[in-house]
């Protein structure tokens, strides 16, 4: 039998899932192992149903039980810090486009975007990174061109 401070599979989809309660419960495992990522929890319990703050409660005993040594919690933390970096690299893409004259992006936005993506560079020495590394760079690379894009669409008008 399966003690009630032990993750159940439910527990574990839950915290996996892509519901937004989800993705801030990683960026606050992210941030108990460490990563520089704003968080308060307060807030995230405050807004989650009772069933979502006893999952948070599990894996708070899990983490205090096993001092921090917990693999699969490890990894949700390093996912959590992932999604906190393109999340970051969108809102770095659309702050950039919010500062340039309207009248260039409107005239040449997408070379813009192009010329000025802070993650369009490649490195050097691609044979050092491994898949999962040249595949989150794309993701930050992609993530900034998103939150250009969509300020030029508002700017546009075609966002509605």
């Amino acid at each position: 039998m399966q003690s009630t401070n032990e993750l159940t599979p439910q527990d574990w989809a839950f915290l996996q899932a892509d519901y937004l309660i989800s993705r801030r419960l990683r960026a606050q495992l992210a941030h108990l192992f460490g990563y520089d990522v704003p968080s308060c929890l307060r807030d995230i319990l405050l807004q989650a149903q009772p069933s979502e703050v006893a999952v948070w409660f599990k894996v708070e005993h899990t983490l205090f039980a096993l001092q921090f040594k917990h693999q699969p919690l490890s990894r949700l933390a390093d996912t959590g810090y992932d999604e906190h970096q393109i999340a970051q690299a969108c809102e770095a893409g659309r702050q950039f486009a919010g500062q340039a004259s309207a009248e260039a992006l409107l005239e040449n936005g997408i070379a813009i975007r192009n010329q000025n993506n802070p993650y369009q560079v490649q490195p050097l020495v691609s044979d050092l990174l491994d898949e999962q590394q040249v595949q989150f760079n794309v993701q930050l690379k992609q993530a900034w061109s998103d939150g250009f894009m969509a300020y030029l669409d508002m700017l546009r008008g075609e966002s509605w």
